[in-house]
């Protein structure tokens, strides 16, 4: 980070890519309040690259997925809604960040109590694996069970 912080500066790619694999190494080592702030400061420096929302929504993915691992359904609904956002406006469905954030915005708004927005969410998710992998995907069998689950149906 260092280096790159010299050589190219703090808001260019390189450097917020730096920044989550810094994260993603709080991650493994269990130290998840570090990893948020550097997942935050990435998200940050992304946010104001217009030619690298592919990047930012990621990186919103990652912190709202960290969120949801630190029992913070609230932060982790916002950044994971605000990934959705992205990629419904502007990069698309099909792509498996997608229908990873919607199961992980399931997830968040399933713990905040928010069972219809869970099931709305989930049953996006559901037809984009269906979309992108078919019927027998193992990504788009887990998502028709959580959906089931929220719905109160037998999986």
């Amino acid at each position: 980070l260092d280096l790159y912080r010299v050589s190219v500066g703090e808001k260019h790619i390189l450097y917020a890519g730096g920044l989550n694999n810094l994260g993603l190494l709080y991650l493994d080592r269990g130290e998840t309040e570090k990893a948020a702030g550097v997942f935050a400061q990435a998200a940050g420096v992304l946010a104001g690259l217009p030619d690298k929302r592919y990047e930012y929504a990621a990186s919103l993915i990652n912190l709202g997925n960290l969120y949801l691992k630190q029992r913070q359904p609230g932060p982790a609904a916002e950044k994971l809604a605000a990934a959705v956002a992205i990629h419904e406006t502007e990069l698309g469905a099909d792509d498996p960040h997608y229908h990873t954030a919607l199961n992980s915005l399931g997830y968040a708004y399933e713990w905040l109590g928010e069972r219809e927005k869970a099931v709305s969410a989930l049953e996006k998710g559901f037809k984009a694996a269906l979309d992108l992998y078919g019927e027998e995907h193992p990504e788009t069998k887990a998502l028709r069970r959580h959906l089931a689950e929220a719905r109160g149906e037998k999986a």
